[in-house]
């Protein structure tokens, strides 16, 4: 033990910790945060010892990461906490890994402060001996911040690397479905620039050049995280092409992000299905007039039917109608489980009436606002470019979002461990 600590049972005995005085009993409560525990040693199982308890800044995030170990190592196979076995043991080895430079650094701060204390009167020595504590003290901090964010529990789409961007027509007429063009055109632009995969499942088009309904199969790394804040009603607030009293309009369009799920999340049985081929409506000559290139599933057990015409090809209709049968019943089956995600769509695009928007374009103030966060930026035009300006735009909602995912977390704790 170190020599200014030694535990007496049923007497109160102090340290100094970061020049604060903190009064422990016997049991490990503290006036100043509550609680302590000791460092765990995964790769053996073991509890060990250490000159120090170990104090974070956040009583109740303390107890979780103490009661997070624990658990994990009582618990055996299946889901722990929500999480499969291999994503929790990955995060308490992170944990781990933080706490122990948490730990050393701790460490080096007592060090640094005993030769603080040892009457040095080299001004040159003491502000590098100053320079390192602060250094060490970020140390801390980072750790322990680092720990919070790796312990918040993860949205279990998070990684999903293939989504369906719906985009469709609200309120306001042909100029909603103006503005549903205007959103498509985005999301194309934006897959591009992020170098992504992107294939077109579904197009509506109007007279006009608008867009009743649209769906996009897009692939590639993170793209879910990126498109799942755009989920909502987006309104408009312009003079619409059609107008000629040049009044201004406030129309809607709704976006839904369906993560699409692998094969091994869904399996589906070939008896289970009922395939029919036609041919495709529209314009396309004799090709696909007269040669069954649309394809039709029925999936008997849920009743669930999906039909692809977008290509010649009968063989690149059905992937992608297979394509659509899987998100779907990976939805009912998120639904089955209880997961927070009970109606994506539907939640995503609710009502579709002006009141529920969840971002605001103002073409006369050039403003575009998310309400959710509470972000404005003022540039539509290179907004609706969908290159870095709007790649910048959704990363700030990124960031504002885990900030508020960090307080909700640490309040919960904070009520859970009053």
């Amino acid at each position: 033990m170190r020599k200014n600590m030694r535990f007496v049972k049923n007497k109160r005995v102090c340290f100094d910790f970061l020049r604060t005085r903190f009064f422990l009993t016997n049991d490990g409560t503290n006036k100043c945060t509550e609680t302590y525990f000791k460092p765990y040693n995964f790769s053996y199982g073991k509890t060990y010892c250490t000159p120090h308890p170990i104090i974070l800044r956040n009583s109740a995030l303390a107890r979780y990461v103490d009661e997070f170990r624990k658990d994990f190592e009582a618990h055996q196979g299946g889901k722990f906490r929500g999480m499969k076995r291999n994503v929790a043991q990955r995060k308490v080895e992170i944990v781990n890994s933080l706490m122990s430079e948490w730990s050393s650094a701790y460490d080096n701060i007592n060090s640094l402060q005993e030769l603080h204390s040892d009457n040095v009167k080299d001004e040159a020595f003491l502000k590098s001996l100053d320079k390192e504590l602060e250094q060490q003290k970020q140390i801390m901090e980072n750790a322990e911040d680092a720990m919070l964010t790796e312990l918040i529990p993860e949205d279990e789409n998070e990684s999903c690397n293939e989504v369906i961007v719906e985009v469709t027509a609200g309120v306001g007429g042909q100029e909603a479905m103006l503005f549903a063009q205007n959103l498509y055109e985005l999301y194309c632009s934006y897959v591009e620039f992020k170098k992504w995969n992107c294939e077109l499942t579904d197009l509506e088009r109007t007279d006009l050049g608008g867009v009743r309904h649209s769906s996009l199969l897009v692939s590639g790394p993170e793209c879910y995280k990126f498109f799942r804040l755009e989920g909502g009603v987006h309104r408009v607030q312009r003079i619409p092409k059609t107008e000629k009293n040049s009044r201004m309009h406030t129309s809607t369009a709704t976006v839904a992000i369906l993560p699409q799920p692998s094969e091994i999340d869904i399996v589906i049985d070939d008896k289970d299905l009922k395939i029919e081929t036609k041919t495709a409506r529209g314009p396309g000559g004799q090709h696909v007039n007269k040669i069954e290139t649309a394809v039709r599933i029925h999936h008997i057990p849920t009743g669930i039917i999906v039909d692809c015409q977008v290509h010649k090809s009968q063989y690149q209709n059905k992937k992608i109608a297979m394509q659509k049968l899987r998100s779907k019943l990976y939805s009912i089956e998120l639904e089955k489980t209880g997961c927070e995600v009970r109606n994506l769509r539907k939640c995503q695009i609710g009502t579709k009436s002006r009141n529920e928007k969840v971002r605001t374009y103002n073409f006369s103030q050039g403003r575009i606002t998310d309400h959710r966060f509470n972000l404005s930026v003022y540039n539509l035009e290179r907004y609706f470019e969908g290159n870095d300006y709007f790649d910048d735009f959704l990363h700030s909602l990124l960031e504002i979002h885990a900030k508020q995912n960090k307080k909700e977390f640490l309040d919960m704790l904070k009520s859970a461990y009053a």
